[in-house]
């Protein structure tokens, strides 16, 4: 599904190497990618093309005054009626960035007046709480988290700071609440701030329940609101991991799953990761210090599937993966993978022609022609998928499954009834069998191949698989050399 398009650069080392953030921006319709560079860098604008490649559209280096000041950062924030591309600039007394012209291209270089804690800051994000706009910055000398009223001139009043780093900040509305949600690295901690509904200033919410989660060096986290809930994900570099966690509207945080990388995936060591809902469907895509990106989608329930990985080649270029940025541009996701070691920015696509629909219920459940995930309920469910790569997920009770022509993925859950797959297609369809606990290699289960397929046992679940040929089936036969993702 991941499928490598090229490298772009301008030919420029200073802008080329060394990439430290990205951020898309739309202006009229028109969207554009941002990246920037570190110290003695700058920034270069590149135009999304439905269908090609990204085209160059401006470029800037950074001035005398914050040359060599310039940290990783750049964040987008609206400051009035400008738009600021933000940075991190050691040594600066206010918010440093360059305001971006509605025609994409970059404009002057601003700084607002000082704030408390400087401009040297990890991490920002902007948030309304009623019809007034907040900024939340994480400054890095003060080891605090400030909180400022953006004013319709585009300053900036300090109304309060709590205590804390934080390397990665995202936003989430939940229930009527305004939540700002961080991770730190240095202690692992991933903590859940309400805004005040009068002053907008952050409050924590006290909540221990990501402990049991085993995060190590969370990197970066992201939110999202799908399924009629809000998600928050979290990736964590020592862990080599990926977490689920669903944000209620008290800010409560309850883990849902934690996905671990293996040798067939690509997020060891994540540096990043970028989450995009399309239609209904939440996207994935990860990648670090595995020297390649990882695809997976989430259920409606908060678990993650395995799609595709792709690793770094020697046309690719993505060696330790620093940053992602993931747009849905015309019939694609468009990602593009900045590497620590390689210059440029890798583009990846993924086509979503095919995007089907999301369906989750009982009894008789019937997708469509197209890339459906089909969901069994608390009932007996038959979930037929009909052409179309789909993805069926097994229910509480008994589930039958039949996929239908296309590469199907066969999701058990652990706890239901007799799952039965009628349609079996070695070596095109995928068994996926990850929320069984403590399972890691086919070894551990109990195949036996039947006239017409296979039964599969593990502890106390049962899968009847029937093949799409009327053939038996062998354990290398359903999971080759071992479980794929």
């Amino acid at each position: 599904m991941l499928q490598f398009e090229r490298v772009v650069a301008t030919g420029s080392p200073a802008l080329d190497s060394g990439i430290g953030d990205t951020a898309l921006k739309t202006f009229n319709g028109v969207t554009y990618l941002y990246s920037t560079t570190r110290a003695g860098g700058g920034i270069v604008v590149w135009q999304l093309v439905d269908g090609g490649a990204p085209q160059f559209h401006d470029d800037q280096y950074f001035s005398g005054t914050i040359s060599l000041q310039v940290g990783s950062l750049g964040a987008l924030v609206v400051l009035g009626a400008s738009d600021l591309l933000a940075l991190d600039v050691d040594n600066a007394s206010g918010l440093v960035g360059y305001e971006l012209n509605t025609d994409g291209t970059i404009g002057a270089l601003q700084e607002t007046a000082a704030i408390p804690g400087g401009g040297d800051v990890t991490a920002l994000v902007q948030y309304s709480v009623g019809a007034v706009d907040y900024l939340a910055v994480a400054h890095q000398d003060s080891e605090l988290i400030g909180t400022y009223v953006v004013n319709s001139n585009g300053s900036l009043s300090h109304v309060g700071s709590v205590a804390g780093n934080a390397g990665a900040m995202q936003t989430a509305a939940v229930g009527g609440n305004q939540y700002v949600v961080t991770a730190n690295a240095t202690d692992n901690a991933i903590r859940v701030f309400s805004a005040d509904q009068g002053s907008g200033t952050l409050i924590e919410v006290d909540n221990t329940t990501t402990q049991t989660l085993g995060i190590s060096s969370p990197t970066t986290l992201e939110t999202v609101d799908a399924y009629g809930h809000s998600w928050v994900l979290v990736a964590g570099s020592s862990s080599n991991s990926i977490s689920v966690i669903e944000l209620r509207a008290d800010g409560t945080l309850v883990p849902k799953d934690h996905a671990l990388d293996t040798l067939g995936t690509r997020f060891g060591a994540v540096q990043d990761m970028k989450v995009v809902e399309v239609d209904g469907r939440v996207f994935v895509v990860a990648g670090g210090g595995d020297n390649g990106v990882t695809l997976l989608t989430m259920t409606p329930d908060g678990k993650l599937i395995y799609l595709d990985s792709f690793a770094d080649t020697v046309d690719s270029g993505i060696q330790n993966v620093e940053t992602i940025e993931v747009a849905h541009v015309g019939g694609d996701l468009q990602i593009f993978v900045a590497s620590q070691q390689d210059a440029g920015l890798t583009q990846l696509t993924v086509s979503l022609d095919s995007l089907g629909n999301v369906i989750e219920g009982n009894g008789i459940v019937t997708g469509t022609a197209q890339d459906d995930m089909l969901s069994a309920g608390v009932l007996d469910t038959d979930l037929q998928g009909g052409a179309g790569d789909d993805i069926l997920i097994a229910g509480r009770s008994e589930t039958t499954m039949q996929g239908g022509s296309g590469a199907d993925i066969f999701v058990m859950r652990f706890g239901s009834g007799l799952t039965t797959i009628t349609d079996f297609e070695a070596g095109t369809d995928r068994l996926d069998l990850f929320d069984y606990p403590m399972l890691r290699n086919p070894g551990q289960l109990t195949v036996t191949s039947t006239a017409q397929g296979a039964r599969i046992e593990f502890m106390d679940e049962t899968v009847e698989l029937f093949s799409t040929d009327g053939g038996t089936l062998t354990s290398a036969e359903i999971f080759g050399s071992g479980f794929e993702g």
